[in-house]
């Protein structure tokens, strides 16, 4: 109902300044009586008009949709960057704790105000292609402590529409949610059976890998905008001292 009243207000629109623009070719005409530059004027005006719907539909909107494009993905990184102070680096620190080959790690990411776009670039491109060598050697208590008490808050930023467009961070949150659905009744790694190790272990694999690559977007976004949290946060080594 609302809708088609939406639509008679509209057309009612349309004919009302289809009339102001005849009344006014009328007035000029009783004024002028020079119908033929009229007609010619109106001619130039119809053919002008191709040009400027291209214009204000396809510039102007590219133009208003970039800029809301920009908006959004400073929000989004914003968000993000709640969620690496909330729980990303400590979940990162206590994961590290499984992975064998975190020594190697550190020292590959070492980050200094010296690096450029594409230092991110090729260190996430080796994030992507290292076998992480994950060990269930130890209790996960703190890491499923830490899940739980982060629930509430990572079930918010699911529901944040501002991330509906990033798979990628979407993805982490989810894998996020499914291993702490797996820690629920696995509290201690002493009564795991061989397949619970390699499936926790793909889990963490997994979420360990994204969590890095979401981090180095994060300071590459803060690298690019704003210099001086980036240069805060290039000096937290969430891998350093972790054995």
């Amino acid at each position: 109902m609302m809708n088609l009243k939406k639509h008679y207000a509209n057309r009612w629109i349309i004919l009302l300044f289809l009339a102001i623009s005849f009344m006014l070719y009328f007035i000029y005409y009783l004024y002028s009586g020079e119908l033929e530059y009229i007609l010619d004027s109106f001619i130039l005006n119809l053919a002008f008009l191709p040009i400027y719907v291209i214009f204000t539909t396809l510039l102007l909107d590219n133009l208003l949709a970039l800029r809301e494009h920009k908006i959004n993905a400073r929000k989004k990184n914003m968000i993000i960057g709640v969620f690496y102070t909330e729980i990303g680096k400590q979940l990162l620190t206590q994961l590290s704790v499984f992975c064998q080959n975190v020594q190697d790690l550190d020292q590959q990411l070492v980050i200094t105000d010296k690096w450029t776009l594409q230092s991110f670039q090729l260190a996430k491109e080796r994030i992507r292609s290292t076998n992480f060598e994950i060990g269930i050697t130890c209790s996960f208590d703190d890491v499923h402590e830490l899940l739980l008490k982060k629930r509430d808050f990572m079930v918010q930023l699911l529901q944040n529409p501002n991330l509906l467009e990033d798979e990628s961070f979407t993805n982490l949150l989810l894998a996020t949610f499914h291993l702490s659905e797996e820690l629920i009744n696995r509290t201690s790694s002493g009564n795991l059976s061989e397949t619970d190790f390699e499936h926790l272990a793909g889990d963490i694999n997994r979420i360990y890998r994204q969590l890095i690559i979401e981090w180095l977007s994060y300071l590459e976004h803060l690298s690019k905008n704003y210099p001086f949290l980036f240069s805060l946060e290039a000096k937290v080594r969430p891998f350093k001292g972790v054995s």
